[in-house]
């Protein structure tokens, strides 16, 4: 329903693709040999969006800082210091 919403606006016959800039990030980095940082699971898994993101603005609230920070230290644990 959210997503609806937050494209509501888009061109007749263009099709969004929710997370596509994470994953065409992360297809490069991994192609490339590039760590990269998944973020777009632990939002995905963090509740409700407008918890995470400003509505019609796409960038996070201080929730969704924190999810997005806990999964960088997350990685950097798992890749530095496990």
């Amino acid at each position: 329903e959210l997503w609806g919403k937050f494209t509501a606006a888009a061109e007749d016959g263009v099709r969004y693709e929710r997370w596509k800039d994470q994953r065409l990030l992360s297809e490069f980095c991994t192609a490339e040999g590039v760590p990269f940082i998944d973020i777009a699971t632990p939002l995905g898994a963090a509740g409700h969006p407008l918890d995470l993101y400003y509505e019609y603005d796409g960038h996070f609230t201080a929730n969704g800082c924190d999810v997005v920070a806990g999964a960088i230290v997350d990685w950097l644990w798992e890749t530095h210091f496990e």
